[in-house]
Parts: C-alpha cells; structure tokens; sequence
C-alpha cells in the first residue's frame, strides 16, 4: 500500500508534524526490510549446500565415459569460484590416497565466461598440470544439465555399474584443501567394495549464478 494512501486511511492530515513522523517511520521500515531481505540471502548464499536433483544412475547421453569394473569421479568447477582450484587439488590429493585404479573426470561450466580469461587462471594451470585428472569445458551447461550439480566444486562418485555413491564437496570452508572428514568420507567410498551413499556439504559457489 501507499505511504501516502495508509496516512490518508487513517485520516493523517498532510503537513502535520505527526504525519511527518509517519511517513518517515514507514519509509525506515521500508529499508530495514529491504536490508534484512539482503542479509537473508547472503547467508543463504553462504550455506553450505547439499545433493539438490543430482542423477543417481550414470547418464548415458553424457559425453564423458563409464567406465566399468572401477569407480568414476566427476567434479563440477567454474573457474569464477574462488574455492575451484583448491577442489581440484584436493581432488589429486584424493586420488593418491585412495591408491586404487580411479577414472577422474573434472568438467569445467563456463557458459558465458571468457575462454580467455579461463585459459589464463590458476583454474586452467592446476588442470594442465594434473596428469591423473582428465578436464572437459562445458560451454553450453550440457554436462550439468545432465547430472545435476548444483554448486562449483561438487564430486559426484558412481561405481563401475554407474549407479551414485558419493554427492558433495571435499574441502572445508573456506577453500583450505588439506585433507578433511570430506574427503576422507570420498575416499571411503573409493577404497570401500559395496559402500553406502555418503553426502557431504559443499562450499562452492551457486553455478546457477556463475552460468
């Protein structure tokens, strides 16, 4: 409703020093909710976030590979998230832990990011460098549409039938990658012969709002 409509409902005289008093009061509520409205979602923005819609059988019109009789990792990053390149290494770390025959896939969401910008960024150096690590760019959002990650950094683990065994981040807030319970409940998953599905919260940013 009107500022000017509610004083008139209640038959505040314009000019008055309480209609004053009035609207002012009513326009700090205004921005007292609008600020708080702001606050709600930035915390909102820094809760970690947990599986959402993601796939749990293989997607077979993706075009990354299962493959069989060994576990496949698939790890979600845009190179706009501060916490990407720290996932990635952590990720390296969690292969040379987990000492078993691994299929690790990172699959880079760039949608309207700069493909030279991304070429340039520590993200792009860290994938490079990485032997064990096997990167694809996904410009269109095609590979996340499919499984259905919903922050940057997210791994998703499916063993060798393709059926999901592990959802979640690896590294704790704050984008720190030493080796932490996530990961560590990851490599469980990798070494375990029938384990159960672990879900674990992630850090990284919204892709929603980086595509």
């Amino acid at each position: 409703m009107d500022v000017v409509a509610l004083a008139d409902k209640f038959c505040i005289r314009s000019g008055s020093p309480f209609s004053i008093v009035f609207v002012a009061a009513c326009y700090l509520v205004w921005i007292a909710a609008i600020f708080w409205g702001h606050i709600y979602l930035f915390q909102y923005e820094a809760m970690p976030s947990f599986a959402g819609t993601i796939r749990r059988v293989w997607p077979s019109d993706s075009q990354l590979s299962l493959v069989g009789g060994s576990p496949n990792m698939v790890m979600f990053v845009h190179p706009d998230c501060p916490a990407a390149t720290a996932s990635v290494t952590q990720l390296q770390q969690l292969m040379e832990r987990s000492r078993s025959k691994i299929c690790a896939n990172v699959v880079v969401e760039l949608g309207e990011a700069s493909e030279s910008a991304w070429m340039r960024s520590s993200l792009h150096k860290a994938l490079v460098s990485a032997k064990s690590l096997k990167f694809i760019q996904d410009f269109e959002g095609h590979e996340c549409a499919l499984f259905g990650p919903t922050h940057s950094g997210q791994l998703l683990i499916y063993d060798g039938r393709g059926v999901l065994r592990f959802s979640g981040g690896i590294i704790q807030q704050g984008g720190k990658h030493h080796f932490n319970r996530n990961a560590e409940r990851a490599r469980y998953v990798l070494t375990t012969a029938h384990p159960e599905y672990v879900e674990t919260s992630n850090f990284g940013t919204l892709l929603r709002n980086l595509l």
